[in-house]
């Protein structure tokens, strides 16, 4: 099961890798978590380096104005990909 946390949890989790000067958000779809994904990409962004995220492109949020290079990967009806936007 996903676990659930905070942008100050992630990014201890990425420092404890080591250096990094590009993060990749994606995983389900990034820009149905509103206010987590826009807290993550502020303190990401003020630390510097290349932000990157990765969408179906079924939802706008304004901090994808902050992200340097966006992958559209829309998915068709024929997919049957189920889309929970409550969770």
């Amino acid at each position: 099961k996903p676990t659930r946390m905070t942008a100050d949890e992630v990014i201890a989790e990425l420092d404890k890798l080591g250096s990094y000067d590009y993060v990749t958000l994606s995983g389900g779809n990034p820009a149905i978590l509103a206010a987590n994904m826009a807290q993550l990409v502020t303190k990401l962004k003020e630390r510097g380096g290349t932000l990157a995220v990765e969408t179906q492109g079924s939802r706008w949020q304004n901090w994808l104005k902050d992200i340097d290079q966006v992958t559209l990967s829309p998915k068709p009806p024929s997919s049957k990909m189920e889309v929970n936007f409550e969770t």
